[in-house]
């Protein structure tokens, strides 16, 4: 058995719940203990002699680096928005060049597998790689949150109220302060702490959004790309600037996400899109001017795709109806990770009608067993981590998403769901 196949099997193993649906074993959960993203900074935090808060948590498991652990002085983090692993992986047996790049980008090891977490969506995935912790700790848990402070729905990734038009950042209007929204140290914390430069590559139209300003805190060198072949010449640059330096750099590309929404998870443009991404690193990464035998190069995800088949409607669909009465405002979370705020006594009528009208489609788990089992992790939760998951949660089956008027884009490939498509992402790396 190869080392990627141990270590899907791993994941695979890890059964935080069981769920009352027929459906349940294609359920994947985050593998916080050593096969999640929040374990690769921690792996990199521990390479640069850094520690961090919340001990529960450690590195990657030591099966991903083999028979020893890197000796580096620099890390280059490509952080590819919606690279899923299983589309990666498909793509080495059918495709020669995806092959080649691959075995060229692990020195011939080949790609792993790590999951994200839950929900597997952007606005948490993110904060949960620069924080090092899972999102019941940051308190980050879904693209839509109540926020008890605001008492609102607030879209955390514009940082602005969920229903309505309102500029980007308007949350500030209502006393929070995007810079303080997450209290947790993040990387450039920790490693300035031990004398180790942090350097960020972002999109110019992200930079200064509230999602940004949540997670590019500390001392940081910030350096803004336009979101085209730039980001790679950019990459290159960074480099060249910090030869023979304890240095860290994190190079975000939300391309190839973008991409998929509109097109489809294994859309011809999606998977030209990803060529395109893995081709443009390797060319950067083999000039022989960065090349210095201590430098890690590390290509990973926040989430995979998977595509929509089909929509529920919950204030429309006569099935849905009994549950969006119950529901004291539009749902929290993501269309395939939604969270419910329900009327005193309601909780009861609501998982009757899941049970007897959804276990074919939809997976429900309350707030409490949520907490207990380790979905969001655990330590020492944020302290409003149970208002902004509400009291149920609802995880549809793959392919399946649901509407209200806060959740609406017509996306034709979404994530944020616990499906396999959605929740593994490949981990790629080498030392130049």
């Amino acid at each position: 058995m190869t080392i990627a196949n141990q270590l899907e099997q791993i994941i695979r193993d890890n059964r935080l719940l069981d769920l009352p649906v027929s459906w349940r074993d294609e359920i994947i959960y985050p593998s916080y203990h050593g096969l999640s993203i929040i374990n690769i900074t921690r792996s990199i935090l521990a390479l640069f002699g850094a520690s961090v808060e919340n001990p529960t948590y450690g590195g990657l498991n030591p099966l991903v680096w083999g028979e020893k652990v890197p000796d580096i002085e620099r890390v280059i983090f490509f952080l590819c928005d919606g690279m899923g692993y299983k589309l990666v992986q498909e793509l080495v047996e059918q495709d020669a060049e995806v092959a080649d790049l691959i075995a060229a980008l692990t020195d011939g090891r080949g790609i792993l597998p790590l999951t994200s977490v839950a929900p597997s969506t952007t606005a948490v995935a993110l904060p949960a790689i620069w924080t090092a912790q899972p999102p019941g700790i940051s308190g980050m848990v879904g693209s839509v949150q109540f926020l008890r402070e605001a008492s609102l729905l607030a879209d955390i990734l514009s940082f602005r109220p969920a229903v309505g038009k309102h500029p980007m950042g308007s949350l500030s209007e209502w006393g929070i302060d995007a810079d303080t929204f997450v209290t947790l140290p993040v990387i450039a914390h920790y490693l300035e702490a031990v004398g180790v430069d942090a350097n960020a590559l972002v999109d110019y139209k992200l930079y200064g959004s509230g999602l940004s300003r949540i997670m590019h805190r500390g001392n940081l060198g910030t350096h803004l790309h336009l979101g085209y072949s730039d980001i790679f010449s950019r990459a290159s640059d960074v480099l060249k600037q910090t030869v023979g330096q304890k240095t860290y750099i994190n190079v975000y590309n939300p391309t190839l996400d973008t991409i998929s929404h509109a097109y489809g998870a294994t859309s011809p443009q999606a998977i030209h899109e990803l060529k395109y991404q893995l081709r443009n690193i390797h060319d950067a990464l083999a000039d022989p001017a960065l090349r210095d035998g201590k430098t890690l190069a590390i290509i990973t995800a926040d989430h995979g795709h998977n595509d929509i088949h089909t929509a529920f409607d919950l204030a429309h669909d006569a099935k849905w109806k009994p549950i969006y009465n119950a529901m004291r405002s539009n749902m929290g979370g993501d269309s395939r990770f939604a969270y419910l705020y329900l009327r005193e006594g309601a909780k009861a009528d609501v998982i009757d009608v899941l049970e007897s009208e959804f276990s074919d489609q939809v997976a429900w788990i309350d707030r409490e067993t949520a907490l207990a089992s380790g979905l969001f992790g655990d330590g020492n939760f944020h302290p409003d981590l149970e208002h902004r998951i509400g009291d149920v949660i609802l995880m549809p089956r793959a392919g399946i998403r649901l509407t209200d008027p806060s959740h609406v884009f017509k996306h034709i490939s979404l994530h944020s769901g616990l499906s396999e498509r959605e929740m593994l992402v490949p981990f790629i790396w080498s030392v130049i």
